[in-house]
């Protein structure tokens, strides 16, 4: 199945804490909070920053997940191409199967 930018997006939102980001209407937005949650500041994330986002949430994986995961971005990947370069959907895909997220 094929999904949109927005609706990958919106899953990444959903396996990252809250305090970390989150998912506004069509904006993926930074969470940061100063001057304890007085004063707030959203800074939108940007699509150069979207690997670092899996990364993130790979980062939290046991050797299990990061098993499945290997597994799904194979199954994503075309023939011949190297699991370090899937994309960020690819890897939002995958990561998604791995943590049971409906995307």
């Amino acid at each position: 199945m094929t999904y949109t930018d927005e609706q990958l997006k919106k899953t990444l939102a959903k396996m990252l804490p809250n305090e970390i980001t989150y998912y506004s209407v069509t904006t993926f937005y930074w969470n940061r909070q100063f001057i304890a949650g007085i004063f707030h500041l959203a800074l939108r994330v940007l699509d150069a920053e979207l690997l670092h986002l899996c990364w993130m949430v790979e980062d939290d994986f046991n050797s299990k997940q990061q098993d499945n995961y290997g597994k799904e971005l194979y199954k994503l990947i075309p023939y011949g191409k190297m699991l370090f370069s899937a994309t960020w959907q690819q890897r939002v895909t995958a990561l998604a199967k791995v943590k049971g997220i409906e995307i």
